[in-house]
């Protein structure tokens, strides 16, 4: 690439940018869209990135982490839904009642929450 298109980028800068995963530097890559300047090496980069995210392990990594949260939240709404409304009258509600009058604290509670019935915390 032309170093007229390629150039080292001030820490503000944070559009088009990423570190180098070999050299840690920040490049900007410049592109024009109305006559596509530097926009073939633009894609080239983004080609080498995405091989290096293959071949060092990253990108599974990443697809694993993001897989992993995606899980989390979704059970997470989930167990929400199912705990339902603290008046009522459910083990949830026990334990927030609980709570609320000071007989347990909040992480008692939690815990006992998800060990359920007949695990010898509840």
């Amino acid at each position: 690439m032309p170093t007229a298109q390629r150039s080292s980028c001030a820490p503000c800068c944070g559009w088009g940018v990423r570190a180098s995963p070999v050299s840690g530097t920040r490049t900007c890559w410049r592109t024009v869209a109305l006559n596509g300047t530097g926009v073939s090496e633009l894609a080239d980069e983004l080609a080498r990135h995405r091989d290096w995210l293959s071949e060092s392990g990253e990108l599974d990594r990443r697809l694993l982490t993001a897989a992993a949260e995606r899980i989390r939240s979704i059970a997470k709404e989930l167990l929400l839904q199912r705990l339902g409304d603290p008046g009522a009258a459910s083990p949830f509600g026990a334990l927030a009642r609980d709570v609320a009058a000071r007989k347990i604290d909040p992480h008692a509670a939690a815990r006992k929450l998800v060990a359920g019935p007949g695990t010898g915390q509840d």
